[in-house]
Order: structure tokens, then C-alpha cells, then sequence
């Protein structure tokens, strides 16, 4: 998608939106980048030691997909009966000057609001810390920590069916706005803003998959988006997609 087809896109997602149609929606991109060769193994360990902070991984599904990301989202996380996750949206540049305008703050409240209510469903017993600011490499985003205890641990696989795709992926209301994104955003997501995680006997950790590219011999596909609201600049939320798409491309 060429810059002036997602301007365009944003505009009309914008309108929809000023139409009291929906709060929020996530509309996303292909980024394809050209390299003469790509090195998985070289790049997962960049991306490690850049964004140790990350949940960085290297995946490979066949000879033909490799995936590779370094998502800061975690989804949920349960060990010793606790459940933890964050509320992760509203995005600037890492600079000093910048700073949170009630664009990003409301886009930030929608999230937390949505998977707090998800959460209350599961248990009474909710602590939420935040939001504050989470730096991450040229980007910074708001962040809200949420924990609960869950009455057993046959109730985390029906949480994170419940909580996926949250609204930092998809937008408020979920079902209208998966609508719009399927009918209007123009391509398949693929594993991109799907999750992955990892499973031991003591503990149980799942993240959003974002930040994230699909690998192939003579380049990459990037995946990068943003929560689109009333308030939303188009040209900056262009802006925005390009700063996530150096996350991953600059490793490759």
C-alpha cells in the first residue's frame, strides 16, 4: 500500500469513526523490503541484545515462512496463580519535546478500560498500575500494568480467548471494528497481531505478536499499524508506521 492509498484509508477510517460509528479501530500495512540476503539467526540476536526488554523470537513454520519479531505486548502471563498483562497503546516519537496529547491518552484509557472488564469477569481481585511511560528504542508508548489472582488455572485459556485481539490490535467495539478492518484494511494480517508464547510447568506467558516480519529469501514483509481515533492526523499516524516499520528493519 503506497502512502497516499493508507492516507486515504485513515481519512475515511476517520470519518467513519467522527460518525460515532466506532471509538477506535487499528488499521495496519504491509512494508516490503528488498535485501539481497537475510540472515534470521544475525538478526534475532540484533534485536535481543537492542530491545532486551522485547519478547524476541525467530520462528520457522516451513521453508517458505519464517517469522521474526520483537514484541514489547505481553497478552497475559500466569505463574503461581497470578495473571498478568498490560494495556499498551498511544504511540510518539522517543523524544523529549513530544509529548502525550489526549489523542494518545484516551486511545490508552479504551484499551485498559476493555481489558479490565474482560478481567472482572474471571476474578474481584484486580490491581492496576499506571499508565505510565514505556521507552522503547525510537518510539515510546503508554503502558498500564494489570494483575489479578485467578480462582484456578483452568480459567487462563478462555481469558486469553476472551482477551485476543484486544483493542490495541483491532479497536472498540470489537466486533464492528474487526468488521471494518476486514472489509476496508485491504490484506490478510497473517500471523501479524495473532500471539505467541511460551508453556513450562510453572509458568504460562503469551505476547501479542507485533513489531514483526515475515521473512523470505530476497527480503522481508513488515506489519505495522496504529489506533486510529477521531483525533487522528493521518500524515502522523503515516509518520508512526514508519518509526515501528525501523523497529524490525533495521535489524535485517
Amino acid at each position: 500500500m503506497s502512502e497516499q492509498e493508507y492516507l486515504n484509508l485513515l481519512q475515511r477510517t476517520i470519518h467513519y469513526i467522527q460518525q460515532k460509528q466506532t471509538d477506535k479501530i487499528v488499521i495496519s500495512r504491509e512494508k516490503w523490503i528488498d535485501k539481497d540476503k537475510i540472515n534470521p539467526f544475525k538478526s534475532f540476536l540484533f534485536l535481543c541484545e537492542k530491545y532486551p526488554s522485547s519478547f524476541c523470537q525467530v520462528s520457522y513454520w516451513n521453508q517458505n515462512e519464517i517469522w521474526m519479531g520483537a514484541t514489547p505486548e505481553i497478552l497475559g502471563s500466569f505463574e503461581n496463580s497470578l495473571f498478568t498483562t498490560m494495556a499498551l497503546a498511544g504511540t510518539l516519537p522517543d523524544i523529549d519535546s513530544v509529548q502525550w496529547e489526549s489523542k494518545e491518552i484516551e486511545e490508552q484509557k479504551y484499551v485498559t478500560d476493555y481489558i479490565c472488564e474482560k478481567i472482572k469477569a474471571y476474578t474481584s481481585n484486580l490491581t492496576i498500575k499506571g499508565p505510565e511511560t514505556l521507552h522503547l528504542g525510537l518510539v515510546k508508548h503508554l503502558i498500564t500494568y494489570l494483575s489479578a489472582k485467578l480462582n484456578t488455572s483452568d480459567q487462563l485459556p478462555q481469558l486469553i480467548e476472551d482477551l485476543h485481539p484486544t483493542p490495541a490490535v483491532c479497536g472498540i467495539p470489537l466486533n464492528k471494528s474487526r468488521s471494518y478492518i476486514l472489509e476496508n484494511e485491504g490484506y490478510n494480517r497473517d500471523f501479524y497481531a495473532g500471539y505467541i508464547g511460551l508453556e513450562t510447568q510453572k509458568f504460562k506467558k503469551y505476547f501479542v505478536n507485533l513489531r514483526c516480519a515475515k521473512l523470505y529469501a530476497n527480503g522481508a514483509l513488515l506489519y505495522v499499524g496504529g489506533g486510529i481515533t477521531a483525533q487522528s492526523n493521518p500524515q502522523k499516524e503515516w509518520t508512526e508506521t514508519e518509526l515501528k516499520a525501523k523497529f524490525i528493519g533495521e535489524s535485517l
